[in-house]
């Protein structure tokens, strides 16, 4: 109603400065003339709204940049990496085990053997075994 009333009083006093004026003044004069100032008011509210929207949006899009595209197969491959670590460091502890047993098996093989030599070397001195022994030693000299 108030722009009515306005609008229905420019003819009486205002409607020649309207026609005459600079086209701003004009712009002005019907901005007062249709309560335009609470629009553009509303307006400007939204442009600084925008803007800060604009720069909340900028800012998610940066934290965004360095995270996965998706999360879920990320975390996968990751698990499915972690899984091959521990597979690869389980490989080189059986790895290093089956060296050391074969390490032991060797000396193993050269204890039997060194044991079967001491064996025949036994048997061999028990072959010659002297039971009288000075008789012996009194031939030889």
């Amino acid at each position: 109603m108030r722009s009515f009333l306005r609008v229905g009083l420019l003819p009486q006093g205002k409607f020649d400065q309207l026609l005459t004026a600079a086209p701003k003044e004009r712009s002005e004069r019907l901005r007062e003339l249709f309560g335009a100032e609470s629009l553009e008011a509303v307006r400007n509210l939204a442009a600084r709204h925008g803007r800060a929207l604009q720069q909340l949006l900028g800012d998610a899009k940066a934290k965004r940049a360095p995270m996965p595209d998706n999360p879920r197969e990320t975390a996968a491959a990751a698990g499915a990496a972690a899984d091959s670590a521990t597979a690869t460091a389980q490989a080189e502890r059986l790895n290093t085990a089956v060296v050391r047993i074969t390490a032991l098996q060797e000396e193993i093989s050269q204890g039997r053997d060194t044991a079967a030599a001491a064996t025949s070397a036994c048997q061999s001195l028990a072959a010659r075994q002297v039971t009288d022994a000075d008789t012996v030693l009194d031939t030889l000299e």
